[in-house]
Formats: structure tokens, sequence, C-alpha cells
């Protein structure tokens, strides 16, 4: 996959599984290959960014996941697992073209801002296995203080740019999402103090 426009062919690997009536996220998720953990960071950002961010409840339930996947990340699986039960759920193929359509506009916007700057960032082992404990570290955060305003939406924008980071190899991006993980802890800690 081309790196300038790795947001792009993600999405257009995703709009590929889609048919029949329905599908299995299990038959996404193997569609993503090793680029798995950053459009799924991506996705889980979503939950966090839009609205949803702040029914109660949706915060911890992101938070698990996203602890889920940044333990793989620790471990060096090459691809995100999901338990089987996850893996079976069915997702209708129309939604899924529909979504694909409303982000494509989005995706070709950020890949001109996203380019393979500072791959290792993103690529190398032990890089990856931080990443994966920013990831987790995220997730704690949203588990007790999911409810705290603004919050979740803070971690959210740390888990789009790891996301973004990782899918299109770009060590800036990812760097930025560290710096924003720092911001996250600094407001809780004021909060507590």
């Amino acid at each position: 996959m081309p790196e300038d426009d790795a947001l792009t062919a993600t999405l257009e690997r995703i709009a590929a599984t889609a048919a029949g009536p329905d599908l299995s996220l299990g038959r996404i998720l193997d569609a993503l290959e090793e680029r798995g953990y950053g459009p799924i960071l991506l996705a889980l950002s979503a939950f966090l960014i839009l609205p949803t961010g702040m029914i109660p409840g949706l915060p911890q339930i992101v938070g698990a996941a996203e602890i889920l996947v940044g333990a793989q990340l620790v471990v060096g699986r090459p691809r995100p697992w999901f338990p089987a039960r996850l893996r079976s759920t069915r997702i209708s193929a129309g939604l899924l073209q529909r979504s694909v359509a409303r982000a494509r506009p989005w995706a070709r916007r950020l890949n001109r801002l996203l380019s393979a700057r500072l791959a290792a960032v993103c690529v190398h082992p032990l890089a990856l296995r931080l990443i994966g404990v920013g990831v987790i570290f995220a997730g704690l955060l949203l588990i007790p203080f999911g409810l705290v305003p603004l919050l979740p939406f803070a971690i959210g924008l740390t888990t789009l740019l790891l996301g973004l980071g990782l899918t299109a190899r770009d060590g800036v991006v990812t760097l930025i999402g560290f710096a924003a993980l720092a911001w996250a802890m600094a407001q809780i800690a004021s909060r507590l103090l």
C-alpha cells in the first residue's frame, strides 16, 4: 500500500470486504492485515470524539478495548486478535459501504497531511511496544475518569493521533499523539490535586 494514501487504501480494503447483505467483523480485521492496529485505534477514537463519547459507560467500554489492543502491541502480536464472539459480530454491508463513502473525503484531506516521516517510530518493535503502553494507559484513564467532562474527547484525540500515525507510518503524528497523552495526564493530575 503506498504510504502517501494509506488512509484511502485502508478504506478501500474495508469496502472490498462488503459482499452480501452483511459480513463479520473478523472478515474486516482479516482484510486489514498488518495495518489492523491503526484503523482499530481510529475506530475507537471515533466513539470518544463524536457525541457518543458522552454516553455513560461507553468511555469505559472503549477503555477496555484500548487495553486489549495495547496489550497486543506490547507483546508484539503481528495482527490484532479479538475473541471469537466479537469476530463473529455481523455488520450490515450497506452500512459499511455508506460509512466508507462518508469517510473517503476526510481520508483524502488527511492523506495530504500524512507521510512516512520518522517511520521507525511506528514500525520498530520497541516503538510499537511504547505505543502499546500509551494505548493501555489511555484505556486505563478512561475507565475511572470517563465521566470527567472533555476527558474522553482528549483521550480520543490521543488515540486518533496514534492510530493515524500507525496507519500512515507517520512518526511525527505518533509523537504528537504521545504529547496529547501527556496533556491528558496533566489534566487529570490537575483535577486530582
